[in-house]
């Protein structure tokens, strides 16, 4: 399988992952959406979204997965990437259990994919979770996973 065709696949898997964690789903706390599927392209996105105006009062999640170059020294496994992004106005910030909406998230995330065996030949490793600002009303935490593939899969 190419690797633009092994991407658009496990941004599928993604997807389904998302939407079918209740947690992840309540947290989003998009009440006019009964049916989770109904998450997408709404409140879960397979590309970076960023909040078009500051006071769009909205939850996301958005996700890429990268395949960077393959290294000389391993010419079996190439190094695959997915990038959650888990964005929020800062209006929506806290939750009425008082945690921060970003960082309940991206804990739910990060219990769901580290160690999912799903992707790759290893199961996804955690391998950064930051905090940081889209512009001047959103906040988002980062999390990046990492897992090898085989290189026949991206050719």
């Amino acid at each position: 399988m190419a690797s633009s065709r092994k991407i658009i696949g496990i941004k599928r898997t993604l997807a389904s992952l998302i939407i079918n964690n209740e947690r992840i789903v309540e947290l989003i706390d998009q009440k006019d959406i009964t049916n989770p599927e109904k998450l997408i392209h709404n409140n879960v996105y397979e590309f970076i979204r960023v909040p078009e105006v500051p006071e769009e009062q909205k939850v996301y999640i958005c996700y890429e997965v990268d395949i960077p170059e393959i290294s000389s020294f391993n010419t079996l496994f190439k190094k695959l990437i997915i990038s959650v992004y888990v964005i929020s106005h800062q209006g929506r910030m806290v939750t009425d259990e008082g945690g921060c909406r970003t960082d309940l998230i991206a804990a739910e995330v990060d219990d769901m994919l580290t160690g999912y065996k799903g992707v790759g030949v290893k199961p996804l490793e955690l391998i950064s979770n930051v905090a940081k600002a889209v512009g001047d009303k959103h906040r988002a935490r980062v999390l990046r996973f990492e897992t090898d593939i085989p290189i026949k899969d991206c050719q």
